[in-house]
């Protein structure tokens, strides 16, 4: 017996049946890709009739390359690194008043390119012989009193610190500890 029978009120078989969840979904319903609502384009004054759309799949122009290093984070890419005691005392000693970490590191590594490709590229490969020169291990096993620095460079220079540091086969970190010692320690 219904405990509403007892104070008079009246029900409907229906009514007692309700449900808390939405009814289960039909096959073709499933399937079915979510309606999306898209804007139309109106094509610029200034485009030619016939030009080609642009790939909503590609990257807009100026993006920096996937395999650029680092965060980006508004205009500035910044690159996690792990500088050795002495390059990073001589980031901190040797930078100009106001001048932050990335500018510091990039002019560090702008002067002294030319000596880090004469110092550690790898020796061409020989001709006569089958197998490839050995790689250098990018992976450093110790760094005497390491610090982590967050550098802010752009991406133009993040692209051209990653394409240097392939060059020379060195990891991103150590090719700048390498560029500071160098560059601040008066050999630069």
């Amino acid at each position: 017996m219904d405990p509403r029978e007892d104070i008079g009120l009246a029900f409907d078989e229906a009514e007692r049946r309700t449900s808390v969840a939405p009814p289960p979904l039909r096959l073709a319903e499933a399937a079915a890709p979510a309606p999306t609502r898209t804007r139309a384009r109106r094509p610029r004054p200034d485009a030619p009739s016939g030009a080609a759309a642009p790939d909503p799949a590609a990257p807009p122009a100026g993006d920096p390359a996937p395999e650029a290093p680092g965060r980006s984070r508004g205009r500035l890419r910044y690159l996690e690194l792990y500088l050795t005691g002495r390059a990073h005392e001589l980031l901190l000693a040797r930078r100009d008043v106001g001048q932050t970490f990335g500018e510091s590191a990039m002019e560090a590594l702008r002067r002294s390119r030319r000596w880090l490709v004469e110092t550690y590229a790898p020796p061409p490969a020989d001709p006569d012989d089958d197998f490839p020169p050995p790689r250098r291990s990018k992976r450093r096993f110790q760094v005497d009193g390491g610090r982590h620095v967050s550098v802010g460079v752009t991406d133009e220079e993040a692209e051209a610190v990653a394409r240097l540091a392939a060059q020379v086969d060195l990891n991103v970190s150590q090719l700048v500890s390498v560029a500071v010692e160098h560059h601040y320690d008066g050999d630069g």
